[in-house]
């Protein structure tokens, strides 16, 4: 399987998400604040757009599209489609090298028709319905919005 490698992450300039390529700055870029990092996006064959976005809320594309044909990122909260009180987040595990979806609520952690704590996005991905990210109540916090 080929997969598009494609991030995202919160631009707080203009309150939205943005997508693209992922580029972490070293600490030689004094003018901005340490480590910055960018979502950079090719416009035309020699141009680029680029935006400083917030470090904390960067995530990889899993490869795999929710219920609804939503692209499901690192850090994405979802529910089991046609169970709302089900819900996990979106994570990758280095661990196992794999895409997974991790349980919130303690009573499904230990079903042993649900393999435990995870599922693997790969078998489950269709069942699973985009809601928020990990970092909205941050980014509310933080930046006073999003889009």
């Amino acid at each position: 399987m080929t997969r598009e490698i494609l991030f995202r992450g919160y631009y707080p300039g203009e309150h939205k998400w943005v997508y693209g390529s992922y580029i972490q700055c070293g600490e030689a870029i004094e003018l901005l604040e340490k480590n910055p990092a960018f979502i950079i996006k090719q416009k035309d064959g020699r141009r680029f757009e680029y935006w400083m976005v917030d470090k904390f809320t960067v995530g990889q594309y899993s490869g795999f599209d929710d219920h609804d044909g939503n692209k499901l990122f690192n850090g994405d909260v979802c529910y089991v489609y046609g169970h709302e009180e089900i819900r996990g987040t979106v994570k990758y595990s280095s661990l196992f090298g794999k895409w997974l979806f991790k349980f919130e609520d303690k009573k499904f952690k230990n079903q042993t028709v649900l393999e435990g704590t995870k599922i693997e996005l790969y078998n489950s991905h269709l069942c699973l319905v985009k809601v928020e990210t990990i970092h909205d109540e941050q980014i509310k916090e933080k930046w006073g919005g999003k889009e």
